[in-house]
């Protein structure tokens, strides 16, 4: 398995990245950083990849805009980024290990699945929970735009399942929270590049189980890595 550290070449970042890479060795792991797509090559390396940006910038604005496709450049160097890690995946038929620059790894990684996908960040420095992902983001935007599945979730949720299990889950949402860290198959990885060449690359964290077949989408419990700077859940 390779392991990737996506960062940019700032002050802030090579800072965050130098204390990931310290993290992964203490664990035993050596870590190659993966350097973001500069914000003015996104369409030439988009068209260069087989695929094109699903998104345009949204000028100063935080908050993606989903109804006009636009959202922060640096989310679309993110996921474009992401997408060429995918690539990589594919083509040298090797799993990676996708962490964010301000992740910090306290624990061991699992064995990646061929044609799955892992999660192993929690977003903050507690380990994920079923409280914390009721109340997560992504649980809320469920809640708000699709009340029935929320329902069905919430009443079919194992409630005991992070305190009680050990190991790598099926993940209880139908996707990820977050890029900080997850662990891509080669086959998996040819599935998010089959979804994003067909639908235009978006931002990394649209990380779902339709990109990838139901079923396939997991969570490792505990999870090895957190993010330095997130106290809690993104909204």
């Amino acid at each position: 398995m390779k392991i990737f550290c996506v960062t940019t070449d700032t002050k802030e970042y090579n800072k965050l990245t130098e204390e990931c890479l310290r993290s992964a060795k203490k664990q035993g792991y050596e870590v190659e950083k993966f350097y973001s797509i500069s914000h003015k090559r996104l369409d030439e390396v988009a068209k260069e990849n087989g695929t094109f940006l699903k998104y345009s910038a949204s000028g100063g604005r935080e908050l993606t805009d989903f109804k006009e496709r636009k959202c922060p450049i640096r989310r679309i160097s993110n996921g474009l980024t992401h997408y060429l890690i995918y690539k990589w995946a594919y083509e040298n038929d090797t799993p990676v290990c996708i962490l964010e620059a301000d992740s910090t790894m306290i624990g061991k990684l699992p064995e990646p699945i061929y044609d799955g996908i892992i999660q192993i960040s929690s977003h903050k420095r507690n380990q994920l929970s079923a409280k914390s992902l009721f109340e997560s983001g992504r649980s809320h935007k469920m809640a708000k735009w699709a009340p029935e599945k929320y329902k069905v979730w919430k009443e079919q949720f194992d409630w005991d399942c992070l305190k009680e299990k050990k190991g790598v889950i099926k993940h209880p949402l139908t996707g990820m929270i977050g890029t900080a860290g997850y662990i891509v198959g080669p086959a998996a990885a040819k599935r998010l590049l089959d979804y994003f060449r067909k639908d235009g690359t978006g931002f990394a964290d649209r990380v779902r189980e339709d990109h990838i077949g139901k079923g396939n989408l997991y969570l490792q419990v505990p999870q090895s890595v957190y993010v330095v700077r997130h106290g809690q859940y993104p909204v």
